[in-house]
């Protein structure tokens, strides 16, 4: 029997305890995998909290081995920075699926097996990687300051410390 996987991931465990972006991206990668699943397909949600910036993740790693081991049919990923924050990470997870036989599909994207596809997907990769960086040196330089003023960061609202002045 063959699997139509369902990836979804967020970054940290604050934006899964915000919940908001990995439910949403849960409802949609599902609606689209039950699309694609044909006769005695089993549509298995895959659902990972960690950083795109790295292959090294729980579930993708389950993911892939299911792929090598030609279990999987396709999957479905909301967006291509879900899979990878990095273009060459995202060009070889997709060759490796690809490979393997099985439908890759973006939720809010087109993707072509096609040089020109190719091209785009790593494009992609590449922006999504300089976002990442963009957006870590943000929050690094706001909680800097935040401290500096002597203010906690407690889930978003900054509060003051005790004995600040």
């Amino acid at each position: 029997m063959s699997k139509v996987v369902a990836y979804y991931r967020v970054s940290t465990e604050n934006q899964e305890a915000e919940g908001s972006s990995l439910e949403t991206q849960g409802r949609a990668c599902l609606a689209k995998a039950n699309e694609l699943a044909g006769p005695g397909d089993d549509v298995v949600a895959v659902r990972e909290v960690s950083s795109g910036l790295s292959l090294e993740r729980p579930e993708l790693s389950k993911l892939r081995e299911w792929v090598r081991a030609g279990q999987v049919r396709g999957v479905v990923v909301y967006s291509a920075d879900r899979l990878a924050r990095d273009g060459l990470h995202l060009l070889l997870l997709v060759e490796e699926i690809e490979k393997a036989g099985a439908t890759l599909a973006f939720v809010t994207e087109p993707h072509e097996s096609t040089p020109e596809g190719q091209l785009l997907t790593f494009v992609r990769g590449w922006a999504s990687k300089l976002e990442a960086l963009k957006i870590k040196e943000r929050t690094t330089r706001g909680m800097k300051e935040r401290n500096r003023k002597g203010l906690l960061t407690r889930r978003r609202w900054p509060v003051p410390c005790a004995g600040a002045t």
